[in-house]
């Protein structure tokens, strides 16, 4: 199974930012050294990436597929956390970007409707191997219960997997979360292509 992902996102942004003269102003703003905040975002978008590029299929294996699940959505996540901090630090006096966009995660209960795609993505995350047996309680499942999440089981034919949640509580039935693999590399790409937004502005 190949993701595909344009790596040369990354390329043209790292040439124009290392190629550029003007951005040694970042290595003291106001006392702070900026330009280490966007050398970080950049290593770390790259081994995202690298990661991702070599992602393999699904192992039968539920256990070894549960921490490739985890593995693609913290990949997701860094790619995700150093776009904003990018973000920040480049374009300062400007919202973050997709702030309250809910237009990719549309497989949730409902429950977690009124969270955009950067929360629900954060949920996911947590309960998909970031700490399954230790979730934050989440005031849209007051009415579930204390909630701990089984291991992924693969949907048939699909890259999808589901998580059922177990309450703590005697009188609370389980409940079950699915994450659709293909929302998720949309979650990723989208993130990852703000490079272009940010490379335009810059420019």
């Amino acid at each position: 199974m190949t993701i595909h992902i344009e790596k040369e996102k990354l390329e043209k942004f790292n040439n124009f930012v290392n190629d550029n003269n003007l951005f040694d102003e970042y290595k003291d703003i106001d006392g702070r050294n900026k330009w280490n905040i966007i050398c970080s975002c950049m290593d770390w978008i790259d081994t995202a990436i690298t990661y991702i590029e070599s992602f393999e299929e699904f192992n039968n294996n539920p256990h070894i597929s549960s921490m490739q699940i985890y593995s693609l959505l913290s990949a997701a996540d860094m790619i995700s956390e150093s776009i904003n901090q990018l973000h920040r630090v480049l374009l300062p006096s400007s919202a973050l970007p997709f702030k309250s966009h809910k237009e990719i995660f549309k497989s949730k209960l409902d429950a977690f409707e009124n969270q955009d795609d950067n929360s629900y993505f954060k949920e996911l995350r947590a309960i998909f191997g970031a700490h399954p047996t230790n979730l934050t309680p989440n005031k849209e499942l007051n009415e579930l219960g204390n909630r701990y999440a089984s291991f992924p089981k693969k949907h048939t034919y699909t890259n999808n997997f589901s998580i059922t949640l177990y309450s703590n509580e005697l009188e609370k039935g389980d409940v079950e979360i699915t994450l659709n693999f293909n929302e998720v590399i949309n979650f990723l790409t989208t993130r990852y292509s703000y490079l272009d937004t940010l490379l335009d502005r810059l420019k």
